[in-house]
C-alpha cells in the first residue's frame, strides 16, 4: 500500500467514524459511507487556522498554522508559530510539492507523479467504515459551537477487539454543515489531556484560486529535487553497514529484551532538509508482531534539552534521562537521554526497567 493511499484511508476512516456518531448507530456502514461521500462531494475548497496545544507535565506548547485545500489534490500549509520550523511553507499543486525552510533558505521540491496510480474513487468506503464501527465504541455527547460554528460532540474509545490503530480516547467536534472535524481532544490511558487541536476561521467553498497553490522559489534559495517519496526513505541495512555509513559513533545495545532479535537499521542524512539535525540512525528489534525501536538523532551542535513531561527522571551512565509511559498502556514506554550532540530514544512494548537496562548497555 503506497503512502498516499494509507494517508487517505486514515483520514477517510476518521471522518466517517465521526459522521457515524452524528447520525446514529442504527445506520449501516453502507448508509454512513454514502452520506459521507455526499457531504464531501459538496466541498470544493476550505481553509482554516489550526491551533494545536500539547500538554507536557506543567508545560503547554502551542503551535499555529494556516491551512488551505482545494479538491481534489491542491494544498498549502504555513507554520505561523512553533517551537521548531516556524515560517516553513508546504505547498502542492497536485503535481509538485514544495517545502520551504526560511531558516536555511532551502526548498525541497518533490514530484508527485509517482503517486498518480492511486484512484481515491476506487476505495471501499463501506468496508473501511464497517471495520471502524466494529473496532470502536462511540457516543454522541451533544451539540456545541467551535469558533461560532455549530458542531456535534462525539466521544470515541477503542474497544477490546480494536485493530484500527486508534489507541487513545478521543473527543471530537464535527461541523454540522460539512461534517468536517473542527476540534480534537486526545487523552492518555489515565484520562489526562494530551493534545487539543482546533480549526478556527474555518471557511468552505470560497473559491480559492489555483495560484494559491503555486510556489515561487525565493532568490538564492538552495533547491533539492526529489523524484518521489521513495527518495526520502533510507535504505535498510545491517548493524555493521549502519556503523560504516554513519558519520558518527552509533551506539548498539549489548543487552536486548528476551525474545527480541535485530530486524533492520537505517541511516538517514538530514542536512539537505533539516539543518539542525545532521543524521538519524534507527535500529529495530522485533518479536512476533512487536517492535523495540532505537533512534539516535545527531545534531550539528549540542542536542536540545529534553522537555519536562509526565515522566520519571533516571540516570543513564551519568546522563539524565526521562522515562515516559505512553497511551499504549503500562507496558509501553519511551526513554530519552542526551549524549553530547546526540538525542537517544528507545521505545516499545516493555516496562521502564527494561528500557533502562537496554540504555545502560549502550556504551
Amino acid at each position: 500500500m503506497n503512502t498516499q493511499k494509507l494517508t487517505l484511508i486514515l483520514l477517510i476512516t476518521s471522518l466517517m467514524l465521526f459522521s457515524a456518531g452524528c447520525i446514529g448507530e442504527e445506520l449501516t456502514a453502507a448508509q454512513i459511507a454514502e452520506e459521507y461521500q455526499q457531504k464531501q462531494a459538496n466541498i470544493e475548497d476550505y481553509s482554516a487556522t489550526i491551533y494545536m496545544t500539547t500538554y507536557l507535565g506543567e508545560q503547554e506548547i502551542t503551535s499555529i498554522s494556516s491551512m488551505s485545500q482545494k479538491m481534489p489534490d491542491k494544498t498549502k500549509t504555513t507554520i505561523i508559530q512553533a517551537e521548531q520550523g516556524e515560517g516553513m511553507i508546504m505547498v502542492s499543486n497536485g503535481k509538485t510539492m514544495w517545502t520551504y525552510n526560511p531558516d536555511q533558505n532551502s526548498v525541497m521540491a518533490m514530484n508527485l507523479g509517482s503517486m498518480g496510480d492511486f484512484d481515491a474513487s476506487q476505495m471501499d468506503y463501506t468496508g473501511i467504515m464497517q471495520d471502524f464501527l466494529d473496532d470502536n465504541d462511540y457516543t454522541l455527547d451533544g451539540i456545541d459551537t467551535v469558533d461560532g460554528r455549530g458542531s456535534y460532540v462525539i466521544s470515541i474509545k477503542p474497544n477490546e477487539n480494536s485493530t484500527s490503530g486508534l489507541v487513545v480516547d478521543m473527543k471530537t467536534w464535527i461541523d454540522r454543515e460539512t461534517w468536517m472535524p473542527l476540534k480534537f481532544e486526545m487523552y492518555d490511558n489515565e484520562g489526562n489531556l494530551m493534545i487539543v487541536t482546533e480549526y478556527r476561521d474555518f471557511e468552505v467553498n470560497t473559491g480559492i484560486p489555483d495560484s494559491e497553490f503555486e510556489f515561487e522559489i525565493p532568490e538564492g534559495a538552495e533547491v533539492v529535487t526529489l523524484d518521489g517519496l521513495e527518495d526520502l526513505i533510507p535504505e535498510e541495512v545491517t548493524l555493521d553497514e549502519a556503523q560504516e555509513l554513519s558519520e558518527y559513533d552509533v551506539l548498539v545495545p549489548s543487552y536486548i529484551t528476551e525474545g527480541y532479535e535485530f530486524e533492520v537499521a537505517t541511516v538517514n542524512n538530514n542536512t539537505q532538509f533539516f539543518g539542525e539535525v545532521q543524521e538519524t540512525v534507527s535500529i529495530t528489534y522485533s518479536k512476533d508482531s512487536e517492535a523495540l525501536r532505537i533512534s539516535e538523532i545527531f545534531y550539528g551542535e549540542e542536542s536540545p534539552t529534553i522537555m519536562e513531561n509526565r515522566g520519571e527522571i533516571v540516570d543513564i551512565n551519568g546522563h539524565e534521562g526521562q522515562v515516559v509511559s505512553s497511551p499504549f498502556g503500562d507496558d509501553y514506554a519511551s526513554l530519552s537521554w542526551n549524549i553530547e550532540n546526540a538525542r537517544m530514544i528507545i521505545s516499545g512494548p516493555v516496562n521502564s526497567d527494561e528500557l533502562i537496562k537496554i540504555a545502560e548497555s549502550m556504551e
